[in-house]
């Protein structure tokens, strides 16, 4: 019998994380792909279809009990690598099996959840962090570290676990300042190009001090 690959994007992975799992085998996206799948060869000895797991065969009862007729009538297996089960020839009933779909689609459906859940907090950080980050670095006497997280509806930890520390930060803004200063009042024929500025404080060096709120 050959191997062949159903994929989906009724799970919580990837249609490339799905390919990438069978990497020798034809792949097929349901539900588009299943007439395809269940064509009969000239060999006519079906085939066995792996999945990541029976969450990706349908997202209904009925499509999925359509599915375990057509790998009858056609002869075929079905392997799930989650569900660490392999069907051939009728070897579990029916019902133990949808039993397991079920189960799959709870857990994929809470997982699919959890991952929109994180990239929705994900989006709404960054947005918070992109309103206070050109005044991160400004002296605390124009605008505090209060007002800025404020600002953000963030707290500290958060803030520095993007930004940084505000003191260091603070500390090289002014560092740059002063050079840009000084480049504008040496730009002259004998002194075109300044060096970089080589007092920079090392964030690693002082992860340790206090921020200055």
């Amino acid at each position: 019998m050959s191997d062949k690959a159903l994929i989906s994007d009724l799970t919580w992975r990837s249609l490339d994380m799905q390919r990438k799992a069978f990497p020798d085998m034809p792949h097929f996206v349901a539900p588009d792909d299943l007439e395809s799948l269940f064509r009969p060869t000239r060999r006519n000895t079906g085939a066995n279809i792996h999945v990541m797991s029976l969450a990706v065969v349908a997202d209904n009862e009925k499509d999925f009990r359509s599915f375990l007729g057509l790998l009858a009538k056609r002869g075929c297996g079905l392997v799930s690598l989650e569900e660490d089960i392999g069907i051939y020839d009728g070897k579990y009933p029916s019902k133990f099996i949808v039993a397991l779909w079920r189960e799959a689609r709870t857990k994929g459906a809470a997982k699919i959840g959890a991952r929109v859940s994180a990239d929705r907090k994900k989006a709404s950080t960054a947005e918070c962090i992109a309103k206070i980050k050109d005044k991160w670095p400004l002296p605390s006497k124009e605008v505090s570290t209060k007002t800025l997280l404020a600002e953000a509806g963030l707290s500290l930890n958060t803030v520095k676990s993007h930004l940084g520390s505000r003191i260091i930060a603070q500390h090289n803004y002014k560092a740059k300042v002063k050079r840009r200063e000084t480049l504008k009042a040496k730009s002259n024929a004998k002194y075109p190009r300044m060096k970089r500025a080589t007092h920079y404080i090392d964030e690693k060096k002082f992860r340790r001090m206090k921020d200055d709120e």
